[in-house]
């Protein structure tokens, strides 16, 4: 009996042990990323009234194509876009491995160009990357807040959120490529149908989207979308 008792005590010692090493570990890389990206921001930020703002970030990461800010939130951040949509999920805007990943653009999109441009981001525990886009599910923050902006090639673009929409990750709920406007304003028939809330604007189907996305907690595989019109 005493064996066993000295059994279950070691590996209560060792099972605190390791989570108390999980945490510290996981404390330590949050203040990594915050001082990572204010770092960046203090660069981007004395340089952002100037036409070289994100070429000078292109000296860090040559895969910065854009930066993006939402009022009211805590995202201001660098966007990268890989090769793939895999990479950056696990990596630092200098490409150094990290839980918290990168802020990326999906792979597919022509930076500038695309009807509709997508973006990712993790769903932070300690209110980092794109943690705030759940604030959206809040009726009284999404009827308040309205405003993305996306800078591209030193150009300052508006969105207008008109969607929050809570889906399953393997879900049709991101598309890039629309061969006619038709088939753009059906898409936006469905987001509209599946939203939580949704905002009424007037479409034509020549409008250009914006599609945020995240990780979420309400069910297995879960993701909080936000939708965007360029204004």
């Amino acid at each position: 009996m005493k064996i066993i008792k000295r059994l279950a005590i070691l590996v209560s010692v060792v099972v605190l042990l390791v989570s108390s090493y999980r945490i510290v570990s996981y404390g330590y890389k949050s203040v990594n990323n915050k001082n990572l990206y204010k770092d960046i921001s203090s660069i981007y930020t004395s340089r952002a009234t100037t036409s070289d703002g994100l070429n000078s970030l292109k000296e860090i990461n040559k895969d910065i194509v854009a930066w993006i800010e939402i009022p009211n939130t805590n995202i201001d951040y660098p966007v990268v876009q890989g090769k793939d949509n895999s990479f950056y999920l696990t990596h630092d805007i200098k490409g150094k491995k990290s839980p918290h990943g990168s802020i990326f653009m999906d792979y597919r999109n022509l930076v500038g160009e695309d009807k509709s441009l997508v973006i990712y981001g993790h769903h932070m525990k300690d209110g980092t990357m794109f943690k705030d886009l759940v604030k959206y599910k809040d009726k009284d923050f999404f009827d308040k807040n309205k405003e993305i902006f996306v800078i591209i090639d030193g150009k300052k673009i508006e969105y207008e959120i008109v969607s929050v929409l809570l889906t399953k990750g393997d879900s049709e709920y991101i598309d890039i490529d629309f061969e006619s406007s038709n088939e753009f304003l059906d898409y936006i028939e469905r987001i509209k149908k599946d939203s939580l809330f949704y905002r009424e604007i007037p479409f034509d189907g020549d409008e250009k989207l914006l599609t945020l996305s995240t990780c979420s907690y309400e069910f297995d595989n879960a993701r909080t979308a936000i939708y965007a019109i360029k204004k």
